[in-house]
């Protein structure tokens, strides 16, 4: 076989036609579907034509040989038609178009829609931002105006999620309200049985039925013999007639005064006051407005309304009727339904006897100013509480507060008010005998108050009885050297706070805070046992007001704390300052993380400060308390926050100094929070977490909650507060069997493995007590109980809050602005890399752990953050992209990503890259792009000419062995084995170039892409020829002759005579009789299969170097 000089693909027609040797640096420019084979259709303008060589430019400039043997006329748009076609069976042109498009509609009909991507001109990056922002701005104008003209759709949303939870908010409604009826119940019984005893036993049977019911603490006997007969008389008319007391009786008797906003504040003293809402003959009224437009406070209102003699059937009416906008209908229709002929329905209405209620109560304390004052603070304070929510509701009525002179409690301080018992149980005595007819939201006073059931006692009797304490179960050891080094890391970070200028927390509580951290720990067999973080000491730390977190007069969190352990561990006082010692005994460390949620949003450099303490206590069990303490932990913060660091400032936090400017080299971000009611369901789950960056800095984390969000959802405190009761179970059986696992093995605290086995046997161990002790199912029902509660309030206090949010958005011009942490990409190159390195290697570590491995939503749903595609998916971001963005892009759920794509197919027109949409049916729609591809090929009769890297190509993929056909270098091909491939070379080596039909069917040089190509042809018209045929044919060689140099027409035609017999091209029907046509087909075969061109030289290769020049090979 003769070296042919080099390639040359040549478009030739009959002797004097119009003849052009088209270059391989221009193709047609256009973009393909990403998973199949595909051909998209673009404008004719969108194509350049490339100038011919000068030694042909005459050949192109002749005038056709109209006259000639083999000439030519025009038969049809853009088509030629042979005139000598004798010997070859004909249609007509009418008849043989009309099967054709026949052909095509059938086709079309078969296949699923495809869609067509076309890429729009180079923009600028201003100009695309600005075409980007302009088209948001359109959207976002017509989901606004779409929202004004249809407000039924928003409404309709917002009643179909209601619909979808009404079961849920039924069963919250009916649990709360019969718990209500329960406690009135006992309330009436201890009236009706006193009713003729004096007042102070009337006041003490009631306040007992209260507290008992309540699970409260019991309020001594003392404290009620100290009020004055005339207090005693006035509580005991609160208690028989709520709604109905004589005010004027106990004006003159000296037991309240009526207070005035006016009045001095109260002296060193906190003062008890009531509240009088004055609604004559509207109390029925005026709680129905409330109940309809407030139905999270459904159970309490509709027990008033009970009591006031409000029928159930009243009732049902008007409250159903304003529950139909919000579809809840069902809801309402269900709990009155169950409340229908209910026994203790029937005994409260035996036990209450209806009277007309003249007004409605509310009671408080006030120590800063008058009584008469407190109120109209509370309604500008606009508290989502009861008592605001019902005057708003009804602002037509007026209230008086009345003082009871008799009950104030003389305190030193504001401070004094924590540790003054009498305040809340005063507090608790008033709230008490008005019982359900109070609009207080709480139950209980200022003081925790709380105690376990008996059940709750039982389950920690039993789970203690199955896991007794090894003495001294965190041990005994003092650890100096680890103190002085907790202390030493303590003290560097307030030094680094002061070189900022930053406010420095106070001396005293400073102190008790690396006392608490520090001092308190012990060794047992060399290790700490517990170690707890938390969040609760609040501001008033940095002004001296609170001293710490096991202080005296620290706030109602942390006293929470202090009250269950107490229950766990009795020797713990209720009063006074925690001394070291005992903290050491039963609690053990503790380092308050405040500085998180309050003070800097610096938020690696606070992780790095606290992984760098708890490498140095190592502990074997954490505590964490909150919600964005355990999301941090959990995330595996503690130990990604080392990878953030140069080698330098490594090395100075390590060493205990904090280099200055340091949080400028970190990037920073928000503290992390779980979603939606997640953090419920983790509450109480120990698993193993890394603390630092070793691989065996490992511990077992329990999740616990916030103590100080007891207070902030009086609705939801006795829920939340089993549920910390019971994780405080949890936590102690976790210590006592870790204790005792150090005292029968060895563990080398170095070793990754046996490290991991060893919290794993701690694990297995503690869950077989918590199972069989109940303490497990108890807790799990517990959170579930919970869990409901806080989805029922908080879904329907948001009715309205989301009614005017919509409001507002259809009425507002404004843009909305959203505020979201991003991980951008870094540059591509070795710092992609290493970025990719760092995050799978964070992922693996907590899939290692058990923990969810992508708690930053990097992953997509078509590629999961630890799957095969995702790392080929981040490298192939672009520079600075926001990967959690460019993930949520894709979709996170199957539905989502469906959308996703529909989505991006819209705003296609918009990118400046081109776009990529997954199809299904695969092999139907490979068939139907390829037969457009040869569509489009066969008849033509002029090709236009591109650039290389936009040309046509086609190739098999070395994966899935599927072929791809692709109209430029930016089409992709979805792999079904890995990830999505370019129509490069690079990722399919085989590809090769597009121009004509036997590209696809066939060129020798690469088999046929479609199965029985002899059969693809005959469908579409196209007639087989012989390869051999057309070269050996005189005029061939004539042609030939006239085009080319003398030495490229003897290299040329040197190889005819070895022109394989099987070789073809294929032909349009209505053009067999083109012999130019035959030879520019026939020529291109050739050099595809005959020449000895290298191949990053051969013209079938899509990416060939633009700078070769082909004429000289």
């Amino acid at each position: 076989m003769s070296s042919l000089p080099g390639p040359s693909t040549l478009r030739l027609t009959a002797s004097g036609a119009s003849t052009t040797a088209p270059s391989p640096r221009k193709r047609k420019r256009s973009q393909v579907e990403n998973e199949l084979p595909a051909v998209t259709e673009v404008d004719d303008d969108e194509g350049e034509d490339e100038e011919a060589p000068p030694r042909k430019k005459a050949l192109l400039e002749r005038p056709p040989n109209v006259n000639g043997k083999g000439a030519t006329r025009k038969g049809g748009k853009g088509k030629e038609k042979s005139l000598s076609t004798a010997g070859s069976p004909k249609k007509s042109r009418g008849q043989g178009q009309k099967e054709k498009d026949d052909k095509k509609g059938k086709q079309k009909d078969e296949v699923p829609t495809k869609t067509i991507f076309v890429r729009p001109p180079a923009i600028s990056p201003e100009q695309r931002q600005e075409r980007i922002a302009q088209k948001n701005e359109e959207r976002r104008n017509a989901r606004r105006e779409e929202a004004a003209n249809a407000p039924h759709a928003a409404a309709e949303e917002r009643r179909s999620i209601a619909r979808s939870r009404s079961g849920l908010i039924q069963a919250c409604w009916l649990d709360t309200l019969l718990d209500g009826v329960r406690r009135e119940v006992a309330l009436r019984t201890a009236i009706s049985q006193h009713g003729n005893a004096d007042d102070l036993a009337l006041v003490t049977a009631v306040v007992d039925a209260f507290t008992d019911h309540e699970g409260q603490d019991p309020i001594p006997i003392d404290v009620l013999r100290g009020f004055p007969v005339k207090t005693l008389a006035l509580l005991a008319d609160l208690a028989r007639n709520p709604t109905s007391w004589d005010v004027k009786r106990h004006l003159q008797s000296g037991a309240i005064v009526l207070s005035k906003p006016t009045d001095p504040a109260p002296d060193s003293a906190v003062q008890n006051y009531i509240r009088r809402i004055v609604v004559g003959n509207g109390a029925v009224d005026s709680l129905c407005s409330y109940l309809c437009s407030h139905p999270a406070d459904a159970p309490h209102t509709v027990l008033q309304l009970f009591m006031l003699g409000q029928s159930l059937d009243k009732t049902k009416t008007a409250f159903r009727e304003s529950m139909v906008e919000d579809g809840l209908e069902s809801a309402v229709d269900k709990l009155f339904s169950a409340l229908e002929g209910h026994p203790l329905l029937a005994s409260l209405r035996q036990l209450y006897p209806v009277t007309p209620a003249s007004s409605l109560p509310y009671v408080g304390i006030t120590d800063c100013v008058p009584c008469g004052k407190r109120g109209w603070d509370d309604l500008e304070g606009e508290a989502d509480v009861r008592i605001v929510n019902f005057l708003e509701t009804n602002d037509d009525f007026t209230f008086r507060t009345y003082r009871l002179i008799d009950m104030d409690t003389p305190i030193a301080n504001r401070l004094a008010i924590r540790t003054t018992p009498l305040v809340s149980q005063k507090e608790r005595v008033l709230r008490a005998v008005l019982g359900a007819m109070a609009f207080n939201s709480a139950n209980g006073g200022v003081h925790p108050d709380l105690l376990p059931s008996v059940a709750e006692l039982a389950l920690r009797d039993r789970a203690f009885q199955l896991c007794p304490p090894p003495p001294s179960p965190l041990g005994e050891h003092p650890a100096p050297q680890i103190a002085k080094e907790v202390r030493r890391m303590l003290e560097d970070e307030a030094s680094w706070f002061a070189r900022r200028g930053d406010a420095e927390i106070d001396p005293t509580a400073f102190e008790n805070a690396k006392r608490y951290a520090a001092d308190v720990l012990r060794l047992r067999r060399g290790k700490v046992v517990r170690f707890e973080v938390a969040k609760d000491t609040p501001r008033e730390v940095f002004k001296g007001k609170s001293k710490g977190y096991w202080v005296e007069t620290v706030g109602q969190g942390p006293q929470e704390h202090r009250r269950m352990l107490r229950v766990l561990h009795p020797s713990i006082p209720s009063a006074g300052d925690l001394p070291t010692d005992l903290l050491a005994l039963h609690v053990g460390p503790i380092l308050d993380f405040w500085r998180l949620i309050l003070l800097h949003l610096l938020y690696w450099l606070h992780i790095l400060w606290l992984s760098r303490i708890l490498r140095i206590v190592s502990p074997i069990i954490l505590i964490s308390q909150s919600n964005p303490m355990a999301a941090m932990i959990r995330a595996g913060d503690l130990a990604d926050a080392w990878r953030r660091l140069s080698d330098s400032d490594l090395r100075d936090l390590q060493a205990g100094t904090t280099p200055d400017g340091l949080e400028e080299r970190l990037p920073d971000r928000p503290y992390r929070q779980n979603r939606g009611d997640s953090f419920t369901e983790m509450i109480g789950k120990p698993d193993i977490v890394p603390t630092g960056p070793n691989p065996a800095d490992l511990a077992i984390h329990i999740p616990h909650g916030d103590y100080g969000r007891l207070k902030y959802d009086p609705i939801l405190k006795r829920k939340r507060w089993a549920v910390d009761f019971l994780v405080e179970i949890v936590v102690e059986l976790h210590v006592r069997v870790a204790a005792r696992a150090l005292e029968v093995r060895t563990v080398d605290w170095d070793d990754e493995l046996d490290v991991r086995e060893f919290l794993g046997e701690v694990l297995a161990s503690a869950a077989q007590v918590i199972e069989e002790s109940g303490v497990g199912a108890a807790l799990e029902a517990a959170k579930e109980s919970a869990r409901n509660a806080e989805l029922c309030v908080n879904f329907l206090r948001a009715l309205k809050a989301s009614k005017e949010a919509h409001e507002r958005w259809v009425s507002s011009e404004d843009k909305p602005q959203a505020e979201r942490t991003t991980l951008k990409a870094e540059p591509a190159g070795p710092a992609r890399q290493a970025q990719l390195t760092a995050i799978l290697a964070q992922a693996r570590l907590l899939e290692s752990c058990g923990l969810n491995p992508d708690p930053g939503y990097l992953g997509s749903f078509p590629h999961p953050l630890l799957s095969d595609t995702w790392p080929a998916w981040f490298l192939g971001l672009k520079d600075n992209a926001d990967i959690v963005a460019s993930s949520n892009a894709l979709g996170r759920t199957e539905k989502g990503a469906a959308g996703a794509r529909a989505n991006q197919a819209n705003i296609s027109g918009w990118r400046q890259t081109n776009k990529v949409v997954v199809v299904t049916d695969r092999a139907a729609i490979a068939r139907n792009y390829m037969s457009q591809v040869i569509d489009k090929l066969a008849p033509a009769a002029k090709y236009k000419v591109q650039e290389l890297s936009k040309s046509p190509r086609i190739g098999r993929c070395p994966n899935c062995g599927q072929v791809a056909v692709g109209e430029s270098n930016a089409a992709y091909h979805k792999c079904d084995k890995g990830p999505q491939r370019m129509l490069t070379e690079k990722d399919l080596p085989d590809i090769e170039r597009i121009l004509y039909v036997h590209d696809i069917l066939g060129n020798g040089r690469t088999p046929s892409a479609l199965d029985e190509p002899l059969t693809v042809a005959d469908a579409h018209n196209l007639v087989p020829v012989s390869l051999s045929e057309i070269v050996k044919n005189a005029r061939t060689v004539e042609i030939l002759r006239g085009l080319l140099r003398a030495e490229d027409f003897n290299a040329l035609t040197a190889v005819f005579s070895d022109v394989d017999e099987s070789l073809r091209v294929y032909i349009p029907e209505d053009r067999i009789g083109d012999h130019g046509l035959r030879v520019t087909l026939a020529i291109d075969v050739v050099l595809s299969v005959y020449s000895t061109c290298p191949r990053r030289l051969s013209a079938s290769r899509p990416e060939m170097p633009h700078s070769v020049d082909q004429r000289d090979g």
